[in-house]
């Protein structure tokens, strides 16, 4: 089996955050009464909590798998990216009838997208830490580097 092209990676690894950004949007764009909302913790605040969180695990692998960036670096890219299309969002719901826009909102938001990515990025440190411990590996390793330094394009895109 063929490996994937470099942009075909690329490609692949962004597709989801756009996916999912426009299941966001769609949604966004209707007046939703969700019967379940009871049973989410902080109603309207943990949904924006946990939907911005989940849009920020795919930003953040798409950046860990596409940028050379990682580390604190990635972090910060990955939650402004994720709040800046949360800003969006309240922005285009403020003219959807039967939705409003809120900072409150926005905020949850940006702390779940800011607690997901440092989650995500500590999971990719630990279990880069742990295979480097395990026998037989070394400094070979083929688990994303976290530093901010230079990365090959093969271990940027692994």
């Amino acid at each position: 089996m063929r490996a994937l092209s470099t942009r075909a990676r690329i490609v692949v690894a962004w597709l989801p955050a756009v996916l999912y950004t426009s299941l966001i949007w769609w949604l966004s764009s209707r007046a939703l009464d969700v019967p379940l909302m009871g049973y989410v913790p902080l109603q309207d605040k943990g949904v924006h909590f946990l939907e911005y969180g989940a849009l920020s695990l795919f930003i953040t692998h798409a950046i860990a798998t596409t940028w050379r960036e990682r580390g604190v670096r990635a972090l910060i890219a990955a939650s402004l990216v994720t709040t800046a299309l949360g800003l969006m969002d309240e922005l285009h719901q403020a003219f959807v009838p039967g939705r409003s826009s809120d900072d409150l909102d926005l905020m949850a938001d940006a702390i779940g997208a800011f607690f997901f990515s440092a989650a995500y990025l500590l999971l990719l440190h630990w279990l880069a830490l742990r295979s480097a411990r395990l026998p037989g590996a070394g400094a070979e390793s083929s688990s994303p580097r976290l530093s901010g330094g230079e990365a090959t394009s093969e271990s940027r895109l692994e």
